[in-house]
């Protein structure tokens, strides 16, 4: 499993790290306003993929990877490349009069953006199912350098229209590059398309929908609200300030990845409850210590990196990481779903992450403004949590080893405390202060890790 994390790592990390470079780039060319709106248009992909993909991204990974014969390849692949082309045509179907109508500045760029991208994602998740992970992992090496490239082409010239421009350049050559790997044309005969198998992806992928749209609310309908109660000039500083946190969700991602595939190989494993409670609670603890580091470096990065226009950004940061930390744990969860197949749940424990969400931020943003979009992203992510730690219970039992991050929580709250009360000469004797202490406690671990 830690070498297809660090396979995928190589592949994943390295776009948002980028992103994460060239935020000084984008603060310094875009004024807050532009950035929050292409941020929007970006941000309600996810709500419409899903609906019009019908999760067949998810479902083609998940039965791939039990394939046992070139003929089963077939028909799953086949399968799921039919449900995506229905759902494109249905994509152009229902959004090109949409755009006519409301005279959408982009509607050639969205289309196409649109299409290549989960054409782009179903050849990767190909890949991943028929185990060829190097490959998948270049797929983000690639997408990496083209948004890069660009972005620092064109943000000049074209400001906010190339941060749209460059995924579709980018989401255009991973397709090309995908469809060759993978030779999809080798694995798509309509001779194999049989209504017994599109309804066993269905049956697998349509839990997936409801559930991903409720996490595209998690994430994105406070930044509707903060919209029209604060203004779009907040967007962009709730779009600066994701950035960060997001880092760190996607390094959480890419283990999920591998995790993911491991689990497959696990839910039916004997020893499952104490193996699962294990991963859990390691991964609460790097979460816990590796978010109160990266508080005060981010500190640090916001006064001397970023433009003081976004500011305000400083304010919210370290309750995003948060919000993430507990979004991560309740994700680990939802593996369990992946691996036993049993995507229903992982749709009817999702809702009342969403509404809590939606609530909390129509209750939260209109008083406090802002700040009420990381609020509101705690409590649904804290419920998330709870209801996912009772729900699992049902395929795995999972205990939380509440002695072993003791210490780690006492590291984050002193992290949270110095961010908005010291200067940068106390935030860096704290880092200091902190690194020694992980390294002390850690010691055993780093000294296997090295010896392997």
């Amino acid at each position: 499993m830690i070498k297809t994390t660090m396979i995928y790592f190589i592949g994943n990390f390295g776009s948002k790290l980028l992103s994460f470079f060239l935020l000084p780039l984008y603060t310094s060319v875009l004024e807050p306003e532009r950035f929050g709106s292409v941020d929007l248009i970006l941000s309600v992909v996810p709500l419409i993929g899903p609906v019009f993909t019908l999760q067949t991204t998810e479902s083609i990974f998940r039965f791939l990877f039990n394939c046992k014969n070139e003929q089963e390849r077939k028909k799953a692949t086949t399968s799921a490349f039919f449900i995506y082309l229905v759902g494109i045509g249905a994509f152009l179907i229902c959004f090109i009069p949409y755009a006519i109508v409301t005279d959408f500045a982009y509607t050639t760029i969205f289309c196409m953006y649109f299409i290549a991208l989960y054409l782009g994602i179903f050849n990767q998740q190909v890949l991943r199912g028929i185990q060829k992970n190097v490959q998948y992992a270049i797929t983000g090496v690639l997408s990496t350098f083209v948004q890069a490239i660009v972005n620092i082409a064109l943000i000049h010239s074209l400001k906010e229209t190339s941060l749209l421009i460059a995924p579709l350049v980018a989401s255009i050559v991973i397709s090309v590059y995908g469809i060759w790997q993978t030779k999809l044309w080798e694995y798509i005969d309509f001779k194999c398309l049989t209504k017994n198998e599109i309804k066993k992806q269905l049956k697998y992928s349509l839990p997936l929908v409801p559930n991903q749209i409720c996490w595209w609310f998690n994430g994105i309908v406070g930044k509707y609200i903060v919209n029209h109660f604060v203004g779009i000039s907040a967007n962009g500083i709730i779009a600066l300030a994701t950035r960060f946190p997001n880092l760190v969700s996607v390094v959480m991602q890419i283990y999920f990845l591998a995790w993911t595939e491991n689990s497959i190989y696990e839910i039916d494993s004997e020893d499952k409850d104490e193996y699962f409670s294990e991963n859990f609670n390691g991964l609460l603890l790097f979460l816990i210590v590796g978010i109160s580091g990266l508080i005060l470096i981010v500190r640090l990065y916001m006064e001397f990196m970023v433009s003081d226009q976004y500011e305000e950004a400083n304010r919210i940061i370290p309750l995003l990481f948060i919000s993430m930390l507990l979004n991560a744990a309740a994700t680990f969860l939802g593996t369990v779903y992946t691996a036993s197949m049993k995507t229903k749940d992982a749709f009817s424990t999702t809702i009342y992450a969403a509404i809590a969400n939606i609530v909390s931020s129509f209750i939260l943003i209109p008083i406090i403004g802002i700040y009420g979009y990381p609020l509101a992203n705690i409590i649904s992510y804290g419920i998330f949590l709870l209801v996912r730690l009772k729900s699992v219970k049902k395929f795995v039992n999972i205990t939380i080893y509440f002695s072993r991050i003791v210490l780690p929580l006492i590291l984050l709250s002193c992290s949270m405390i110095a961010y908005y009360c010291f200067k940068t000469s106390g935030i860096i004797i704290l880092l200091i202060i902190e690194a020694v202490i992980v390294m002390y406690f850690g010691k055993k671990y780093l000294f296997i890790l090295i010896k392997k």
